[in-house]
């Protein structure tokens, strides 16, 4: 492609991008912007998606993603042409959650219009991305997880850094069945960063396990070994560090460990917990001689160096992805002086801000910044889309979900709500502020909150019953809880400002694989935030 090509094209992806920003926002914001493609551009954009879609480069095949996605949403699925380009190229690229939900929306039953050699292309790769589980039932993997999951069977070393939403986890979960269906009489061992992420993990592998009717497997999420000899099936624990060191130093049985799995590896940097993980890990490395290990982090450049820590180079495999099935649109969101019920947008993308302009908000952008934040998250969480308003504090978290619950009009509560706030009322407090705060279909949620409590709330936004929940950081190290939409003001990790590791970490939970296309992550008053973790590579270096 010549120079002047290359210009026009990158000019019709800018503006596709102006255009697709304008398509998330809610009816709530009015512009007087109405942006219209030509038929050849339309077409350019789709032929260039096509051919990037070819490519081997993680940044070519998500701007493929990002260009053909953009279109369906711009032409509102009503374009025959698009759809099956968006067919080809989601096949091409691997990203069967995309085309499951591009089908399931816009096709149903029917299939995209392509030519017979180009649908052969699209089926010989669903063939190169087909697991059988047995016989009778097969998976469909993209390309991360295919290979994510053909190292776990070949290497007893290996460390991987992808994104939050890459779907790492499924993976997770056949290769456990594969193991212990494989092989009786494991122990595997699975490290998690905190005791929220306990209870979500092993609820995950329990139901998987009985699922495929594994239902003797014994899980473990205390830290006392099970007798071998008692293990007919297999063992799975599931830990934090603290409880891997009690495990292996127990008095009360002889641990035993065949796999261990270090979810949110990048934490062994992070004080004396880290500490705490790196000693149990060497540890166990060296009484179990033969222990297969997995490190899994988020949008690291350098996976390798965990095997070069605990001595693991020379047998093992990294690898890192950054292609993920589902992306995140960064929009700035500023003031407009003497206009206070006006806001200024810009989109960041590929490492540079994109005016998108002016919008008028049915609410005032002034005043106490909780209020602004509480009025914002109901604008945006328009239909089934679902928010995420991200606070520094347990007191400015619980203060947002507030003032959203006396702003809210006309929420009917379900019955899965009303039974939940019975409960909070008897044995919490008649008057716990949440029991109101989730009637009006919004709830906080922090570290210190009553575990079943908040394990109440993450199953209601979960399921739909509630569309906006207020939360700290506890997320970022917590359960999944993806979102539509994630709102952020100056975040902090603690007292000091987020990095942006931990940002990209926050920002991986918009969008929800199978239900949407793109996330978005709306940044408040960027230009008063304490560091610029909006912005910068997605990799970041560790270790050094």
């Amino acid at each position: 492609m010549n120079i002047e090509a290359k210009e026009n094209i990158d000019l019709l992806i800018r503006k596709l991008e102006v255009a697709s920003v304008y398509n998330q926002l809610p009816n709530s914001f009015q512009s007087t912007n109405i942006i219209v493609f030509e038929e050849r551009e339309i077409n350019s954009l789709a032929g260039y998606s096509s051919i990037l879609s070819l490519s081997d480069e993680s940044s070519e095949i998500s701007l493929s993603y990002e260009i053909i996605t953009r279109l369906i949403e711009y032409t509102q699925g009503d374009c025959e042409r698009i759809i099956a380009a968006a067919d080809l190229v989601f096949s091409r690229i691997g990203n069967f959650p995309g085309r499951t939900l591009l089908r399931g929306r816009h096709l149903g039953s029917e299939e995209a219009s392509m030519s017979p050699s180009l649908r052969l292309e699209c089926i010989a790769r669903e063939a190169e991305n087909t697991v059988y589980m047995d016989d009778e039932r097969s998976t469909l993997l993209t390309d991360f997880q295919y290979k994510f999951l053909s190292s776990l069977d070949d290497e007893d070393a290996l460390s991987v850094s992808a994104p939050t939403s890459a779907g790492k986890s499924f993976v997770l979960n056949l290769d456990l069945v594969r193991k212990i269906k494989e092989t009786s009489g494991q122990s595997i061992v699975y490290i998690v960063p905190t005791r929220a992420l306990i209870t979500e993990v092993s609820h995950r592998i329990r139901v998987t396990l009985r699922s495929e009717g594994l239902e003797e497997v014994i899980i473990r999420t205390a830290p006392f070994p099970v007798a071998m000899d008692k293990v007919s099936q297999a063992v799975v624990y599931v830990f934090t560090q603290e409880r891997l060191m009690s495990f292996i130093n127990s008095h009360d049985g002889s641990p035993y460990i065949s796999s261990l799995i270090v979810d949110e590896a990048h934490e062994i940097q992070n004080g004396k917990r880290g500490i705490i993980l790196q000693n149990s890990i060497d540890i166990a490395l060296s009484r179990f001689d033969s222990v297969k290990i997995l490190f899994a982090s988020p949008l690291i450049k350098n996976p390798a160096y965990f095997l070069s820590l605990f001595g693991r180079s020379s047998n093992g495999r990294f690898f890192v992805e950054q292609v993920s099935p589902v992306s995140q649109n960064v929009i700035l969101v500023s003031e407009v002086k003497q206009r206070p019920r006006e806001i200024e947008l810009a989109l960041l993308s590929r490492n540079r801000t994109i005016p998108i302009g002016e919008v008028k908000t049915d609410f005032r952008f002034r005043g106490g910044k909780a209020l602004q934040r509480a009025n914002f998250a109901i604008s945006i969480c328009s239909g089934n889309d679902s928010v995420i308003s991200f606070s520094n504090e347990p007191s400015a978290a619980e203060k947002v979900a507030c003032h959203i619950s006396d702003l809210s009009e006309d929420f009917q509560p379900s019955d899965e709500i009303i039974t939940f706030v019975d409960f909070i009322k008897r044995e919490v407090h008649p008057e716990y502020p949440l029991a109101e705060c989730v009637m009006n279909g919004v709830a906080f949620h922090y570290g210190k909150m009553p575990s079943l409590v908040r394990s109440g709330v993450e199953s209601l936004f979960k399921e739909g019953h509630i569309k906006i929940i207020c939360c700290t950081s506890t997320l970022l190290q917590g359960v999944n809880l993806p979102a539509k939409h994630i709102v952020i003001e100056d975040p902090m990790s603690g007292d000091t400002p987020m990095s942006r590791a931990d940002f990209l970490n926050l920002a991986g939970r918009a969008g929800r694989l199978l239900q949407e296309f793109h996330g978005n992550i709306w940044c408040i008053r960027p230009g008063e935030w304490k560091s610029d973790c909006y912005e910068g590579e997605r990799l970041q270096d560790f270790g050094n």
